[in-house]
């Protein structure tokens, strides 16, 4: 079911007339997003996703397209929640992308003294960033953070194979 305040916040984005359709600043300062938007995200889960960031590296297009795949197609609802909790726990700006400061400032909230020196957190930033544009956008994050070990099971990867062979067979090479 949905609120009162959720179709409020629907009808006000998807207006015809610009004048009067919301802004994203209207959309975020919306009561609907405020109530909803930020949640608590727990401490175990946000240290998981953390070291998965930091050990994520995906050197090759076609190894970064099958997770890309794998992520937004193979993912259960819950996992996808978890990710985006820190994720936007993470983007204090509201942005929809990290910078190296939201990093450096989650890892510090996060481990404190322990934090990474900003060296490893730039290294970090840039082989996360595989767009190039100097942030993090969800899903370049998404594909970085998840756990490799849970996403990678056999049946996600079988899954992940019929696509790329359906692919294959239809011609597509690119």
């Amino acid at each position: 079911m949905v609120s009162a305040q959720a179709k409020d916040l629907v009808k006000n984005l998807l207006l015809f007339d610009p004048e009067k359709r919301f802004s994203a600043q209207q959309a975020l300062n919306h009561d609907w997003i405020k109530l909803n938007g930020k949640q608590e995200v727990g401490a175990d889960v946000v240290d998981e996703v953390l070291g998965n960031l930091k050990k994520f590296s995906a050197q090759h297009k076609l190894q970064q397209a099958s997770l890309t795949y794998m992520v937004s197609q193979l993912t259960t609802k819950s996992e996808k929640e978890n990710l985006r909790k820190v994720f936007m726990a993470l983007d204090k700006t509201g942005t929809g992308k990290l910078s190296k400061a939201d990093l450096v400032s989650g890892y510090k909230q996060m481990f404190g003294d322990l934090c990474h020196e900003e060296e490893d957190i730039t290294k970090l930033v840039n082989s996360i960033d595989t767009d190039h544009s100097g942030f993090i956008d969800y899903t370049e994050f998404a594909v970085a953070a998840i756990n490799k070990k849970t996403l990678l099971s056999r049946e996600r990867l079988i899954a992940a194979f019929k696509m790329f062979d359906k692919v294959k067979l239809m011609g597509i090479t690119e």
